[in-house]
């Protein structure tokens, strides 16, 4: 999921990337959000791109982080 519109300081977000459990720990994680960043600054031209995730999830806070 992310915002095709800046927010009102020109960021554009991505709120959340959900995968099922059956799915975690084998880098689809990080290959979707590789391409949804690389699309979001060659279609949508952003400069800032802010990442949410729970304050309490470790792995995402990780995992965004890099």
């Amino acid at each position: 999921m992310y915002c095709s519109k800046p927010d009102g300081e020109g960021d554009y977000w991505i709120p959340a990337l959900m995968l099922d459990v059956e799915y975690q720990g084998r880098e689809y994680a990080t290959e979707a959000m590789k391409q949804l960043i690389r699309f979001m600054r060659e279609k949508l031209h952003c400069r800032r791109i802010m990442i949410g995730h729970r304050p309490d999830n470790v792995v995402a806070a990780n995992f965004t982080r890099d």
